[in-house]
């Protein structure tokens, strides 16, 4: 069933090029994130790394109920999901690539309170995590 793309459902980018708005897609991976599943938690995490890289989720839209942008509540779920030094080194890797491509994104706008959280959330993973490799990802947060 084919359907109509209104202005919300699509947008075009600097090059020309129509993308989907992947921000009303945000619930389910908002589940999957709160399910508490390492694994589900971890394929969620890349999932949504991919599409704030590759710009199809963008956090634009304004949620009038909670009086914040999307791009806030993406940031505070993905930050939720590094609990403490027990959370798993692939999700804690997760974590950091996401959070430093959402604030690097040319296309997402990452302010105030989220980016505080962001980089609290990096430089926690910094010292509680074991691993070498998660150790490094968050020193290339912005200072």
């Amino acid at each position: 069933m084919a359907r109509d793309s209104g202005a919300e459902d699509t947008w075009v980018d600097k090059d020309g090029v129509r993308r989907v708005n992947g921000d009303r897609f945000w619930r389910p991976f908002k589940l999957a994130l709160e399910s508490g599943s390492p694994k589900l938690i971890e394929t969620a995490l890349d999932a949504v790394q991919k599409l704030i890289a590759f710009r199809y989720l963008r956090g634009s839209l304004y949620d009038a109920k909670n009086n914040t942008l999307l791009i806030n509540e993406v940031i505070d779920t993905v930050c939720n999901c590094f609990v403490s030094a027990k959370t798993e080194s692939a999700v804690q890797l997760q974590v950091i690539k996401v959070l430093l491509t959402a604030v690097t994104s040319p296309s997402c706008e990452v302010h105030e309170t989220a980016l505080l959280k962001a980089v609290q959330t990096c430089f926690n993973i910094f010292l509680f995590s074991r691993v070498p490799t998660n150790q490094v990802g968050p020193a290339a947060v912005p200072r």
